[in-house]
Formats: structure tokens, sequence, C-alpha cells
């Protein structure tokens, strides 16, 4: 409610600031009130009194009421006559605009700021509040696109009031850079890339600086050329890629089998993908167990036994030690 009733009121002009006592801060103080009733002029000015109105609200004080504070502490000088208090308002610079912001992002020291726009109506004396969750971009934002920045004053009673900005912004990073573009499903090569200064939205994350990082993966979607790499471009990284060279292992009865496949599909570790022989035929399913490595269970996979009896290492399962295609290592 508190902002609907902030904007009424600067929409509508409920309240002439000039027929009450205007105060900035928290709490109302014996200061604040002694040029207008000559008996708080009687007690300690920092006396606070009671709590500023909300933003947007004025507190009427009968001649009565003001008369029971006197009493309450002490002074004299009873009033006849009631009083009006309101909070202090201000409009918002560009500078502090730019303060604020900074702060959301204080360990970037690269960052540009250039405000194209912000609310001009009056708001409430307190902490101008910014945060990266109010921005109207992405990580794929064009440093040199502007963005909606919603933010927050906060006044002394802990209501805020909301504020905009229109900004354009970036940071400027060590970052890979696309020499071409390279489509979505195209695997990296270190040929493929090139280290630049290069300007980004400051949401896109950190670059990335070492070809070996990317090297064989997949970016999550299509890279234009001069397009910096950052780690928002692709997903945690997979142990196996697809038409990875892989090994298959297989064990039973103490022995162990290693056998060369393709990767048919992705995998982090724990994950099950399709794999199937170098030379062709059946593919099957095994769990990514480490960086080129996949473990199959012969016991649950037909196709796999198949695969091993093909590659002339069935009796090698069964405990005894064959030639064939495969090497089989026991423990």
């Amino acid at each position: 409610m508190m902002p609907i009733l902030w904007l009424a009121w600067i929409g509508l002009g409920w309240i002439d600031a000039r027929d009450c006592v205007l105060v900035r801060g928290e709490f109302v103080h014996a200061a604040d009130l002694a040029p207008h009733v000559a008996g708080f002029a009687e007690l300690d000015p920092d006396l606070a009194l009671f709590r500023t109105p909300s933003a947007g609200v004025r507190r009427w004080l009968p001649a009565a009421e003001l008369a029971g504070i006197l009493r309450k502490y002490g002074a004299g000088a009873f009033p006849e006559e009631p009083l009006c208090v309101i909070a202090g308002t201000r409009r918002l610079a560009r500078e502090e605009l730019i303060t604020a912001m900074r702060q959301a992002w204080p360990d970037l020291e690269s960052l540009t700021l250039e405000i194209v726009d912000w609310n001009n109506y009056p708001v409430p004396e307190g902490k101008l509040e910014f945060s990266p969750n109010g921005l109207t971009a992405s990580a794929w934002t064009d440093p040199d696109q502007v963005v909606l920045w919603r933010g927050r004053v906060v006044a002394g009673d802990h209501r805020s009031v909301p504020v905009w900005a229109r900004v354009r912004m970036s940071v400027v990073r060590t970052c890979l850079v696309a020499g071409r573009r390279i489509e979505a499903s195209r695997i990296l090569e270190a040929g493929d890339l090139r280290l630049e200064d290069k300007r980004i939205s400051p949401l896109a994350g950190p670059c990335l600086t070492n070809a070996d990082e990317v090297a064989g993966r997949r970016p999550r979607r299509a890279v234009s050329a001069g397009q910096p790499l950052t780690t928002a471009l692709f997903g945690p990284r997979r142990e196996i890629e697809a038409k990875a060279a892989v090994k298959a292992v297989v064990e039973r009865n103490g022995v162990r089998l290693e056998l060369p496949v393709i990767a048919e599909s992705p995998g982090r570790v724990g994950e099950l993908i399709w794999v199937r022989r170098v030379s062709g035929g059946s593919r099957f399913r095994g769990r990514v167990a480490g960086p080129d490595k996949v473990l199959v269970e012969v016991t649950k996979n037909a196709t796999a036994q198949d695969l091993v009896r093909d590659a002339g290492a069935g009796s090698v399962l069964a405990g005894r030690e064959e030639e064939g295609n495969a090497t089989a290592l026991r423990h």
C-alpha cells in the first residue's frame, strides 16, 4: 500500500508541505517544533518526541495533544492551535544514482555507467538502493543497449518507495573471443579462439581466458564472430562430450575389460549415456565414471554382452584369459 499512497500524493497533490512542519529524519525532535510552539524551546533540542509520519502522510497534532507532550516533559507555554507534521522529500540526483548503482557491484572497478533517464518525482529521505535483480537485462544484453533498472528508497521507518532509471552499463574484461561464427551444435577448437579486451554486460559472468577450458565443448547458443566467451555461454562442464572417443569398462569376476567406444551423447559423472563400438554395430548404455570413462554392467545389459562376445573376450569375463580384440587387465 505504501508505494500506491505515495504515488497518489505525488500525482494529485493532496498535501501542501507549506502547511506543515517539514521533518527530515526518522524521528520528530523538540528542535523541529520549537519554532512553531514556544514550549518545545524549553526542552532538549535533541529529544525525540515521536516517529516521523510515513512518506506522503501528514500528521495533525491537536493543541491538546501538543500540550500533553509538553506536560509529559515538564514544559509550559501550551499552544492554542494544532500543528501539522510531514516528512521532508527530495529529488534524486544523477550522482546519487551512480553511487548507489556502483554499490550493487562493489568489485567491478571497470564498471561504466551512463544514466539516460530516471524518475523525477519527489522521494522521501532515506537510503537509495539498487540490486542486480532489478535489471531488465540478461547475460546476453548488448553493453550499448539501454536497460531499465528498478531500485528503491528505504525510509527511516523501513518502508520503501520504488524508483527507476534507464542506463547503459558495461565492464571491460580480457576474454577469449570467437574468431568466426560458431553454431551451437559445433564443438569448439582452440583455433576458433583468440584473446582480447572486450566490453561486456556485467551480468555476463566471468570471461573465459584459457582455451583449454572450452576446447571440445559446445556453447549453449550460436556465437558471433568477435563475441566474448563467458561462463554464461556454457553449462557445467561434462566429463564426456558427444562423439568423443572413450573407454567402456566392464568388470566381472575380478576381471576388468576395457573397450574403445564412441560416445553418442554427452554426460557428467553418474549419468547414463549411449556409446557404440568404434567399428560400428549396436549401441549400449553405460554410466559416466570420469573423463573418457564409462562403466558397463554386463549382467544387466544384453547388448554389452554381445559387445564383449564380439570382441572375443567372453571367456575372459568367465574367468579365463584368452586372446581377443580387447585387452583384459586382471586386478
